[in-house]
């Protein structure tokens, strides 16, 4: 498949011993196409205690001309 005007995308892989529920899909994220706004790797799954989430680094561009990360 091609999606147009994204690239870099990151599949999310899992941190700890507790599992997604079963039957759950991958999540694969992106941010877009610019160079300077992208999903940086790892793109990490985490349940704890059943609560589910996704942490991701993101690069963004910055008033000065040079890149930023956000969490």
């Amino acid at each position: 498949m091609i999606i147009e005007n994204v690239n870099f995308l990151n599949n999310a892989d899992v941190d700890g011993k507790n599992l997604p529920p079963n039957g759950a899909p991958n999540i694969i994220m992106a941010a877009g196409g610019r160079q300077m706004d992208k999903i940086m790797a790892r793109l990490v799954y985490r349940n704890v205690n059943g609560n589910e989430s996704i942490v991701a680094v993101h690069s963004v561009n910055t008033a000065f001309g040079g890149g930023g990360v956000r969490w």
